[in-house]
């Protein structure tokens, strides 16, 4: 027996839970990949061909899979794809922001690939530079914007996830206990201000009188910047589901809703999280109230099959609408979340598909806020 009257076999035990519970926050708070390591128009699908020779693809991302979420997916996708269509992949990692253009011009310049992949917001600075330089390649920007882009650059619109957010703002409006929500995003492009529009425009549809606040991190590769923010948010903003649109930085968010709880009225409040692009629940699995997903398979298959059937001309230099986004389940949550509200889910997804609920396209220059309560 030791001083305190606990016994050695129960401070063993109590040793053991704490090196657990530090050895899950490490993860969620760890630096992405490795450090120093060196960087590794409306759609309609033509039926599938097979092309006459190996087709080579290249991908490239500025971060890994270790975020769990954009990078992750981008590439997983397009292992997917490769698999399915028989292409040759490689994958170009940890892109950093400095040597993204040198890095493309060296893809291309190598004649290796039949398509080259770029996967980031990032990359619009300097993919329309590359792609004029070479125009016998052929490259797919997701997402892009850039208007007149020559006719070997395809783009996917920055409106690829709208529709997810807009249904998981639905679902957060209606599961909120404190009326306070916010999105933590890690940089504001065009695609992210759509985003954050959405999601606001659901929770304002079901709960009118509830707060959206947001909140730019400045970096997609900081966990613990991401967990000072949540925390933030939950203390002083009393926010009680975080919707994370921040890759690695988002890993904090995780790591903060299972560490902490809004106090309100008199109450403790679990904080719920909504992840992103890929089914993130695994991170946090008693604190994850959904996902909006993507399916990149979609789009990579779609621009596939333009390529090889010969039917380039009519997507090169576009900028293509595709809808990439669907709704996890609710796993944990499965039977706290009403089915009076998984109903008005799947009514709402149906009005949208048929044009009866236009989801707002809006981009502002920063991250708008609500004033001070």
């Amino acid at each position: 027996m030791l001083r305190g009257g606990i016994s050695t076999t129960a401070l063993i035990a109590i040793i053991i839970v704490v090196v657990a519970i530090i050895g899950i926050l490490a993860y969620f708070l760890m630096a992405p990949g490795t450090p120093g390591a060196p960087p590794t128009t409306t759609a309609t699908t033509p039926t599938t061909v097979k092309p006459a020779k190996k087709f080579r693809v290249a991908v490239v991302v500025g971060g890994d899979k270790t975020d769990l979420g954009w990078n992750y997916k981008i590439l997983t996708d397009a292992e997917e794809a490769a698999k399915a269509f028989g292409w040759e992949l490689t994958e170009v990692t940890n892109v950093p922001f400095p040597q993204q253009e040198a890095i493309l011009r060296n893809l291309a310049a190598s004649g290796k690939y039949d398509m080259i992949i770029v996967g980031g917001n990032q990359f619009v600075s300097v993919i329309a530079k590359v792609a004029k330089d070479y125009p016998n390649v052929k490259f797919v920007q997701i997402p892009g914007w850039i208007q007149n882009a020559t006719s070997n650059l395809v783009q996917l619109n920055v409106d690829f996830q709208v529709n997810g957010y807009y249904l998981a703002g639905i679902l957060a409006g209606k599961m909120t206990k404190t009326g306070r929500l916010a999105v933590v995003i890690g940089q504001w492009f065009p695609p992210l201000s759509m985003e954050y529009h959405a999601f606001k425009a659901g929770v304002e549809s079901v709960n009118p009188n509830a707060t959206v606040w947001c909140v730019v991190a400045g970096t997609w590769t900081d966990p613990n910047l991401g967990m000072q923010i949540a925390l933030s948010l939950i203390k002083e903003k009393k926010v009680d589901i975080i919707a994370q649109i921040a890759d690695a930085t988002g890993r904090g968010v995780f790591a903060a809703a299972m560490t902490a709880s809004v106090e309100y009225n008199g109450q403790k409040i679990p904080v719920k999280v909504i992840g992103t692009v890929a089914d993130q629940v695994f991170l946090a699995p008693q604190n994850t109230l959904v996902s909006v997903m993507l399916n990149f398979t979609k789009f990579y298959e779609y621009v596939y099959l333009h390529i090889v059937k010969g039917t380039w001309d009519k997507i090169g230099g576009k900028i293509i609408s595709m809808d990439l986004s669907y709704l996890s389940s609710f796993h944990a949550f499965e039977k706290q979340v009403p089915d009076d509200v998984k109903q008005l889910l799947a009514e709402a997804a149906e009005k949208i598909a048929k044009g009866e609920i236009k989801v707002p396209r809006i981009v502002t220059k920063s991250c708008p806020n609500p004033p001070p309560p």
